[in-house]
């Protein structure tokens, strides 16, 4: 029978464990270094009629959870105050419209209106992936050499 020898298991055991208790701020810089990425390629996305659109697309900040965490990124603030309120039905009445409601409609489009869907901001998204988790890799093998 054979004997197998292993030397520094120890210090692997220790590694792996320092790993099971990520730290929460290696989670946020992740995060924050594929906002650096996702942001830029939704504003260049996005429809540019008059630009407000492209201008109000931002992060939240990171919401941290026992399993990890989330940075929401999407277009914020009102984009214009309308007449009627057309989006709900009618009714009369002004009404602001968001930047995310106008995002939505470019997104998803909206048929009885004409406007066809674009789906500017998912294009966006698959473009920045590969350089967004480039981005964030970077940030958790800094980590990782510090160990």
């Amino acid at each position: 029978m054979a004997d197998i020898f292993f030397d520094g298991f120890d210090d692997l055991e220790r590694m792996f464990g320092k790993l099971a208790d990520f730290p929460k701020p290696v989670i946020k810089e992740m995060l924050e270094a594929q906002e650096s990425v996702i942001v830029p390629a939704q504003r260049a996305a996005a429809p540019k009629r008059t630009g407000k659109l492209a201008g109000s697309i931002a992060g939240d900040p990171v919401v941290l959870s026992f399993d990890g965490g989330r940075k929401d990124i999407y277009p914020k603030g009102v984009h214009h105050t309308s007449a009627k309120s057309r989006y709900r039905g009618g009714g009369g009445g002004s009404r602001a419209v968001t930047n995310a409601e106008v995002g939505f409609i470019h997104e998803y489009g909206a048929p009885k209106r004409h406007i066809r869907a674009r789906q500017w901001m998912q294009q966006a998204n698959d473009k920045a992936t590969d350089q967004a988790v480039e981005k964030s890799a970077e940030v958790l093998n800094k980590y990782i050499d510090s160990l």
